[in-house]
């Protein structure tokens, strides 16, 4: 019933957070910067792309979804990392209180939360057993007022398929 409470909180904060103004977008193009002394043009690496040439390590992964994005009879199936992409398929258990959709998103919400305090990573997907998968690119995240990314429960849901 904690569990269920503590889930059901999560989801209250995150809506809070989504009913901030939303941040503007601005079309990014990458930069060519000509180097002195050759004829050669090479595009600038931007920070994100820089962030992410170290990339993440399995065991954080590992330990930021099970701490923030799993219940405690759900199952962690597997976790794949590879150029930045990080890919994990989750079992839910089931809950007879919440609706298998909403419990994706809560979870998803959660875990992408606590990643996006690390760097290391551009997209992240979690298929959900029987429920769907959701993926989001880094570079979607939103800050709210108190300088923390999230990305917004709207479009996480949206993603859900």
């Amino acid at each position: 019933m904690k569990k269920i409470f503590i889930m059901l909180l999560s989801v209250l904060v995150v809506l809070v957070g989504c009913a901030s103004k939303p941040k503007e977008t601005i079309n990014e193009e990458v930069p060519a910067v000509q180097d002195e002394g050759t004829d050669k043009i090479e595009p600038e690496v931007s920070d994100e792309e820089s962030k992410v040439a170290t990339q993440i390590e399995l065991s954080v992964v590992e330990e930021a979804i099970t701490y923030a994005g799993m219940g405690e009879d759900d199952k962690l199936e597997s976790v794949y990392i590879e150029n930045g992409d990080i890919e994990i398929v989750i079992e839910l258990a089931p809950n007879d209180l919440l609706d298998p959709k909403d419990l994706a998103v809560t979870s998803y919400s959660q875990a992408s939360d606590e990643l996006l305090e690390h760097e290391g990573w551009k997209t992240l997907t979690i298929k959900y057993v029987e429920i769907g998968t959701i993926s989001m690119n880094r570079s979607e995240k939103e800050t709210n007022d108190l300088g923390m990314d999230y990305f917004p429960t709207r479009v996480i849901t949206e993603r859900l398929k």
